[in-house]
């Protein structure tokens, strides 16, 4: 009976792999896919969905979409090769299902469609994350939630927002060459889990997004303005014509043509040229310093203007975040374009205004933060001039004001402290949104927010025996 089962899921194997290698043979795409940190999710955290196209065609165009619950994601995907891609993709729903759908279109037509199971745990429920290359724990450990060899943890802080805590095997994290970009996306969850823990994130103040005027851009207007008085000159200079004795119908009737066509084509060019051209877009910017590791998590809550009726597709230039307008749906949608950036894209009219919120990971830390006992140094060591900065209460100062590139301040700490120990402003953003075809001019500040440095431990990490 041990050998019939044995020799059925060999038979299996066999057929799967025959027909792996008949798709490969007819140039259909293959698609892999797993969904979840180790297969567990959770209601309105970011959730991993690693990709995988095999493709045997040399040119491949195309949109992988995913579908979970209310939100959706497309990733654009431009092959231009044969061979083997990965891609790491992250949604967040606040209504769940147990399975997340992938598909792989192409020209409206589904090449490929996987469901990927996940358990869905409850918010409450503590997730704990156990990495080791053997996939197995002594008894005594608590409770694995889910389990995942080194090599398939995330790319990205994004991936462990699920996760409560991380268990490794025994020198398993010192043996195992995971890669730099895993080791800094555990760095910044680690950090991000000490800053949640000790309070110091719920401490931080939000940004809110900026309200503007009623009307049109102040560039727009203006040249709103001059084509309509161009065009009352011109019906004035027909109607002068029509006055005088001796005009003809058909002079009256070319002129108005002319006055026609001109105000047209004015028209139409209003948003097309000249300073009014530019998408205007207007934020307010958090950029979170994150203390003991690289990068910052950056918010923004911002307006965009558009200056004339047209195709726009904005673009964020950091490959790990979201850009998100509102949705006619009301849940969640998603667009990454071809490089892995980011983007909206759409047509809107004249005057239009597209409400957007990022959230991101950034390298920018413009300040450097060291203490010595109850003594807090801060120095600027970026090249952006920085202003109304301060210590937070329970510093022997608080306004210190400008903070040039290379300046530094002490002060000490009187009280303990929960949250940020140090603000400054920026004018403007440190990333700014891109478009293809036309300039973008950026108003706004951004609030640059430094934690004290954490201890050296990981407390949201452990190492246990196998």
């Amino acid at each position: 009976m041990q050998v019939h089962r044995v020799l059925r899921v060999v038979g299996l194997l066999a057929a799967t792999c025959a027909l792996t290698e008949s798709a490969r043979a007819a140039g259909v795409p293959i698609l892999q896919a797993a969904a979840g940190i180790g297969g567990v999710a959770k209601a309105s955290h970011w959730t991993p969905v690693v990709i995988t196209i095999d493709s045997s065609a040399e040119e491949l165009a195309g949109e992988l979409v995913v579908s979970w619950g209310t939100a959706s994601l497309r990733r654009r995907v431009a092959l231009h090769s044969a061979g083997r891609r990965r891609f790491e993709l992250y949604v967040r729903a606040n209504q769940v299902e147990s399975s997340i759908r992938v598909r792989l279109v192409s020209d409206g037509v589904d090449l490929e469609a996987l469901d990927l199971p996940v358990r869905v745990i409850p918010q409450s429920e503590p997730v704990t994350l156990c990495v080791s290359s053997a996939l197995s724990f002594a008894a005594d450990v608590s409770p694995c939630s889910a389990a995942v060899t080194p090599d398939l943890l995330p790319r990205s802080p994004r991936g462990y927002d699920a996760v409560d805590r991380v268990v490794w095997a025994t020198g398993e994290r010192a043996l195992w060459a995971i890669t730099p970009e895993q080791a800094l996306a555990l760095d910044q969850w680690t950090s991000l889990r000490q800053l949640e823990d000790a309070g110091d994130l719920a401490l931080t103040s939000q940004v809110s997004r900026p309200t503007l005027p009623h009307g049109l851009p102040a560039a727009t207007s203006r040249t709103v303005a001059a084509f309509a008085a161009a065009y009352l000159v011109s019906l004035m200079v027909v109607g002068f014509a029509m006055a005088l004795r001796g005009s003809s119908l058909t002079r009256v009737v070319g002129l108005l043509a002319v006055a026609f066509v001109t105000s047209s084509a004015a028209a139409m060019a209003i948003g097309r040229a000249g300073p009014a051209q530019a998408v205007r877009v207007h934020q307010m910017s958090l950029l979170q310093q994150l203390p003991g590791t690289r990068g910052s998590v950056l918010t923004i809550r911002g307006v965009v203007e558009i200056p004339a009726f047209d195709t726009y597709a904005l673009r964020l230039p950091l490959s790990d975040g979201r850009l998100e307008a509102p949705s006619p749906s009301g849940g969640s949608e998603e667009l990454v374009d071809e490089e892995g950036y980011p983007a909206l894209l759409g047509v809107y009219g004249l005057g239009a205004r597209l409400p957007f919120t990022v959230e991101a990971m950034s390298e920018v830390q413009p300040l450097a933060i060291a203490s010595d006992g109850r003594s807090v140094s801060v120095v600027n060591r970026s090249e952006l001039q920085l202003h109304d900065c301060r210590f937070a209460e329970g510093f022997s100062r608080g306004e210190v004001g400008e903070l040039g590139p290379g300046v530094s301040v002490t002060a000490e700490q009187l009280t303990n402290v929960v949250g940020p120990v140090f603000t400054c402003h920026l004018r403007g953003s440190v990333v700014g949104l891109t478009e293809g075809r036309r300039p973008v001019t950026s108003t706004g500040t951004t609030v640059v927010v430094s934690y004290a440095p954490l201890p050296r431990a990981d407390r949201a990490t452990q190492v246990v025996h196998d």
